[in-house]
């Protein structure tokens, strides 16, 4: 049926961050498309369906419902997200999101003027830091997935294109979807998003991949806005160091499982490897590069050749590289 199901997964959310979200959902301009509100409650110690903020959300759009997924983690809440949802086109907001009221309108919009995209993201991501934020945060908000377009682009090409929308604001036909979880319960897809505290994150990405396999195209557009708000817990800089190092680590495995026939390669690593990153690091310290860019710098290195361990069984972690991630674990 055509229309938007809005799926807002969630757990322990921030209350603050939570009430910006509603609200903003609460102000979204209709668009001739229908559109529902999906929360789904993934064992939330105080149960979502009885805070106040939501009893006002389901009065100012009656369209809402809240479900639960008991099984832990952001893959498994999506999953049941979209199997509650009856509309042709899902869109994810995470519970740190604040889209611009005009959001659906523009979708609805970018829909019909590019029938061969199935997948959309937002062009302009403002991220908001919320609390005490280091200067060094401040300067890397591009992990917080912050981004500035001026156009529409479109891609098909399955590797490499800074213009693929994010996790954060995706718009996703229901249809690439099903196929998703279809892969992810036959066991095909393993590189699934975030469960506790684990910061491994491979289900964006995978659906994207999903719907280039299938034949769609992937897009990003300036007319698609919202606030990424970020406490500020989260721009620590252990945390920020962990959650590089994760990104990097994931990329190869997760596109080789959407593309086994045309896999990327995979080579042992070793601990000359390590060396060298860590040598070629100490150099740049002559050149009087601070400190903590270089750590961080280091450690996006050292997620890249994670990703070689990662992607392959036969593969172990050197015993340096397993100390550094053990280092920026702890």
């Amino acid at each position: 049926m055509k229309g938007f199901s809005i799926i807002t997964c969630t757990y322990n959310p921030d209350k603050q961050l939570l009430n910006r979200l509603c609200t903003s959902l609460s102000a979204l301009e209709k668009c001739n498309y229908n559109f529902e509100v999906i929360i789904v409650d993934n064992n939330s110690q105080l149960p979502i369906a009885d805070l106040p903020r939501i009893h006002q959300l389901k009065t100012a759009l009656s369209n809402t419902r809240v479900v639960n997924e008991g099984k832990p983690g952001l893959t498994h809440a999506r999953i049941r997200g979209v199997e509650e949802a009856q509309y042709e086109w899902i869109i994810f907001f995470d519970d740190d999101n604040e889209p611009a009221k005009d959001y659906l309108v523009k979708a609805e919009e970018l829909i019909s003027n590019y029938p061969t995209v199935g997948c959309w993201g937002p062009g302009n991501i403002a991220v908001e830091f919320l609390g005490n934020t280091s200067a060094f945060a401040s300067g890397k908000k591009e992990l917080f997935q912050q981004r500035t377009m001026e156009d529409t682009v479109i891609d098909n090409v399955r590797w490499g294109q800074n213009a693929y929308p994010y996790g954060t604001g995706m718009i996703v036909l229901q249809t690439i979807l099903q196929e998703y979880i279809k892969q992810v319960r036959t066991g095909n897809y393993t590189m699934s998003d975030r469960v506790g505290k684990s910061l491994i994150s491979g289900g964006d990405i995978q659906i994207l991949l999903t719907g280039i396999k299938m034949g769609y195209y992937a897009g990003s557009s300036h007319l698609l806005r919202l606030h990424h708000l970020i406490k500020s817990e989260k721009t620590r800089y252990k945390k920020m160091l962990q959650l590089v190092f994760m990104l990097s680590a994931s990329a190869i495995k997760t596109y080789n499982q959407v593309f086994p026939d045309e896999p990327h390669s995979v080579r042992p690593v070793s601990n000359r490897d390590v060396l060298k990153i860590a040598y070629g690091q100490m150099r740049m310290h002559l050149f009087r590069r601070p400190v903590k860019e270089l750590v961080y710098e280091t450690t996006r290195r050292m997620g890249e050749l994670q990703a070689h361990v990662i992607a392959s069984p036969k593969n172990r972690p050197p015993r340096l590289l397993d100390l550094y991630h053990k280092m920026i674990s702890d």
